[in-house]
């Protein structure tokens, strides 16, 4: 193969071409030069070349599964390395002319990442249906993986957490975990999506801050939670692409006072650990508690869709039931993503 490279890239894949030594030195330096240069910039990846072989280096996400492959046309593609999993530094690979091409031909490579299944992880999300019916390799699968991965990289801040990193006694009862059977205590319906943190002696004079960065919405008299607010941020992969929405939901809350107090956060822009509500509502069934949910949205929809609920009788539109490890509860097939368990975020709670 050639010396002089051409590298390109695209979404979570990247291609090279290898060009042959019969194009103009002048040509095959500019197009080295400007296009290596970008990409090594996006994706920290470096090269070297000799007349059969392409050595790589990249840097690694600690537990991503990485594969390297090699064609000669874009269309029949050769493993040309095993898998190999990240530990959060660099890693190099040696690619070769296995197509069977001759040397001074074109030859492509792809880089790709392999998102780890929710399956494997040590706490389970709750997930749509669509994604745990489906085989691996299918697109809502790939979808969902990436997304799920990307929205947990950062850890969230805790929603009780103030500016002295204070946090106040607080209690989850058995009911309250995530995940736990409703109704309490050992029902059938579905499954609670959140987790309910009781602070103190039902104190509702509590003081609630932003896990994470977003846009907040506020929300008056909803069906289950009565006052709420939620913040909104879009997941986005290494290249900036909007994967879907993560929908973090603080229900029970007294929005009623907190405006009162000239605390209103409508439509505007709020940091982590930035102060977001000051009341949890008195008359709360079993106590004054916030509710803390942690929604996963598809990229085209807003992020206040309902797509989880528990249905009597037959429904036209939640009419797919829960799967994986998840027994109660029915779906709207192509809405929503899923709930995540806080502790995924980095959030122990129990």
């Amino acid at each position: 193969m050639s010396s002089g490279i051409l590298f390109l890239f695209s979404k979570d894949w990247k291609r090279g071409v290898f060009w042959d030594e019969k194009v103009m030195d002048f040509v095959k330096f500019m197009l080295f030069s400007v296009c290596f240069a970008a990409v090594s910039q996006a994706a920290s990846l470096s090269m070297e070349s000799s007349t059969e072989e392409l050595r790589l280096s990249w840097n690694s996400d600690t537990g991503l599964m990485y594969e390297l492959d090699h064609s000669s046309n874009l269309t029949g593609w050769v493993r040309s390395a095993v898998m190999r999993r990240g530990t959060g530094e660099r890693i190099q690979e040696a690619v070769t002319n296995v197509t069977g091409s001759p040397a001074g031909t074109r030859g492509f490579f792809r880089l790709q990442p392999r998102y780890p299944h929710d399956e494997e992880g040590e706490v389970a999300d709750m997930l749509s249906p669509s994604y745990y019916n489906a085989t691996n390799g299918a697109p809502i699968r790939e979808a969902l993986d990436e997304f799920v991965y990307f929205a947990q990289k950062p850890s969230f801040h805790h929603p009780l957490q103030d500016g002295t990193n204070a946090i106040p006694d607080f209690s989850v009862s058995q009911i309250g975990v995530f995940g736990a059977p409703k109704p309490p205590p050992n029902g059938t319906a579905q499954h609670h999506a959140a987790v309910d943190l009781h602070v103190g002696s039902a104190e509702t004079s509590v003081e609630l801050f932003a896990a994470h960065e977003g846009i907040v919405a506020t929300f008056y008299d909803a069906p289950k939670y009565r006052n709420y607010l939620s913040i909104t941020k879009p997941v986005t992969n290494a290249f900036g692409e909007v994967l879907g929405l993560m929908v973090t939901l603080y229900a029970h809350i007294d929005l009623a006072l907190d405006e009162a107090g000239g605390l209103s956060l409508n439509g505007q822009t709020v940091q982590t650990g930035e102060l977001v509500s000051r009341n949890l509502y008195s008359e709360t069934m079993g106590g004054s508690h916030l509710h803390f949910e942690i929604r996963y949205y598809r990229p085209s929809e807003i992020g206040t869709e309902e797509f989880y609920a528990f249905v009597i009788g037959s429904s036209t539109v939640y009419t797919e039931p829960s799967a994986g490890v998840w027994s109660y509860g029915f779906w709207m097939p192509s809405t929503g993503y899923g709930f995540g368990d806080p502790k995924n975020h980095g959030l122990i709670f129990y």
